[in-house]
């Protein structure tokens, strides 16, 4: 093939022979994105375990729940119960801190690269370890302003995943909430059940 035909091929083609060349087989049409939606349901699954621990260990306060966090932060500006509503707001800031620094650094991934899923779960494992060891440091019974700490080390993590895996697999699914989630995926079902239904309905009918 000479330099001008090689110029004039799409990028699909120029992808299919690049992979060809490597003797690699291409993927399946869709296997990345079915990957990536796995891979989001599975963060989702371990943001709710990580919320359950921590609205029950530490202080009752979630670590991703953004929108109820900020009820509870109303809830102690109103004088009803201040320390679960300033542990609320520490989980918010903390959450929105780490959300900004997981894009701060997609944002500055080196000229022509691109930061992947991988780099931002690693620094999130890193944080969730790190409380991990100092929750089995003090036997499972911080003092309060442990308590406080490890709340805002996890809500940071979990900020860390939503923006980070948000940024590097380029999906608009939320993985540190439920409420996104659940409703991307009645929509998606309901799509998809209605699209079979289309299409089964005009191969019966024919030309």
């Amino acid at each position: 093939m000479t330099v001008g035909e090689d110029s004039v091929r799409g990028p699909d083609e120029a992808r299919r022979g690049t992979t060809e060349g490597n003797g690699c087989r291409d993927l399946p049409p869709g296997a990345g994105q079915h990957a990536d939606a796995w891979t989001a349901r599975l963060l989702t699954f371990s943001a709710g375990a990580v919320n359950a621990w921590g609205f029950l260990s530490l202080g009752g306060v979630f670590t991703s729940v953004v929108t109820a966090n900020s009820a509870l932060t109303g809830v102690g500006l109103g004088g009803a119960d201040p320390t679960l509503g300033a542990l609320a707001a520490v989980a918010v800031l903390c959450y929105v801190l780490g959300a900004a620094a997981a894009a701060w650094a997609a944002s500055h991934a080196p000229r022509g690269g691109r930061l992947g899923p991988v780099d931002f779960l690693l620094l999130e494992l890193l944080l969730l370890w790190a409380v991990v060891g100092w929750w089995l440091a003090v036997h499972g019974d911080p003092s309060g302003w442990e308590r406080t700490a490890m709340l805002g080390t996890v809500a940071a993590a979990m900020g860390c995943q939503n923006a980070g895996v948000r940024v590097a697999l380029g999906a608009r699914v939320p993985t540190a909430y439920l409420t996104g989630l659940l409703t991307g995926a009645v929509a998606e079902a309901v799509t998809a059940a209605w699209l079979n239904a289309h299409t089964r309905t005009g191969a019966r009918l024919g030309p």
